[in-house]
């Protein structure tokens, strides 16, 4: 069954910070494919290496905005934080969540000409994985 994505949601430290204004983003987790074919075989032959896991949010600036204020004093931190995801459905009970921790490592901003900032995020896994569950 087909899942609406509008409602996904972030929150950001161990006293979670909401990430307010987002318009839309992405959760990759992805895997290494390590080739493990014997010779002779005839077929090709994969299994998993080493996972990596990235968020990008795009969101419109709001100076008071309590998770884009966390965002930047982590930028560039060497210490993860903690970020729960709420993706695709929004923090709604039974619906998924995703929880790991991340490093940030980009905050880019423009403006349209109709006056919104928008503002970029990206964070990347610190190499732990992630934490699938249920909102409860």
């Amino acid at each position: 069954m087909a899942k609406k994505g509008a409602f996904g949601a972030i929150e950001i430290g161990a006293s979670p910070a909401p990430l307010g204004q987002v318009a839309n983003m992405s959760f990759n987790d992805e895997y290494a494919e390590i080739d493990v074919t014997v010779m002779g075989s005839g077929n090709a032959a994969v299994i998993p290496g080493s996972g990596s896991q990235r968020i990008e949010a795009q969101v419109f600036y709001e100076q008071a905005d309590a998770g884009q204020v966390a965002f930047l004093a982590a930028l560039g931190s060497d210490a993860a934080a903690t970020l729960v995801v709420y993706y695709p459905e929004g923090k709604v009970s039974g619906k998924e969540s995703i929880t790991g921790s991340y490093y940030f490592l980009q905050y880019n901003s423009s403006q349209a000409a109709d006056g919104a900032i928008e503002v970029n995020l990206v964070m990347t896994g610190d190499g732990n994985g992630v934490t699938r569950g249920t909102v409860a």
